[in-house]
Parts: C-alpha cells; sequence; structure tokens
C-alpha cells in the first residue's frame, strides 16, 4: 500500500510540470496496458504484480489530477466559479 501512495507525490510534480490533461491521459493509458496484461499472466503471482501493484500505481496519477486539477481550477478561475455558483 505504501508503494502505491508514493506515486502520488510523483504525479504532483508532473502534473505541476506538464499539465492536468497529459497526466491523466498518460496515467490511464499506462495503467489499461497493465491491466490488459494481467490478461496474460500464467499464474497469480504475475497477476498480482501486474493488475494490482502496476496498474494501481498508475491510476494514482489520474487520481491525484482529479483532486488537485480542480483545485488549480478553482483557484486560477476563482471570480468565474464564484459567479456561476451564486447566479439564478
Amino acid at each position: 500500500m505504501l508503494y502505491l501512495l508514493s506515486a502520488g507525490p510523483v504525479a504532483s510534480v508532473l502534473v505541476n510540470r506538464i499539465g492536468c490533461r497529459v497526466v491523466s491521459i498518460a496515467g490511464s493509458l499506462i495503467a489499461g496496458v497493465f491491466f490488459a496484461l494481467s490478461l496474460l499472466s500464467p499464474n497469480i503471482d504475475v497477476m498480482i504484480l501486474t493488475y494490482g501493484v502496476m496498474g494501481g500505481r498508475d491510476c494514482i496519477f489520474v487520481i491525484v489530477v482529479a483532486g488537485s486539477g480542480n483545485c488549480y481550477y478553482v483557484s486560477v478561475n476563482e471570480i468565474v466559479s464564484i459567479y456561476a455558483h451564486f447566479r439564478k
């Protein structure tokens, strides 16, 4: 579990450097590749490695983007979001 959570700071740095959209797309594509590779696993140990560890680690990239991307958008477009919230 600690290994999966260690991908969070890496994902945050990548979000700040290259942007939310690129990190989210890359994380989901890489996770999808590992999930597809888990179908070809010959035993349960390889399946745990590909599906749980590798695929789960790359899903963290999407989760971090979902959290930090929303906060970043609201902080940049604060006036627009406040207007949209209180508009009747």
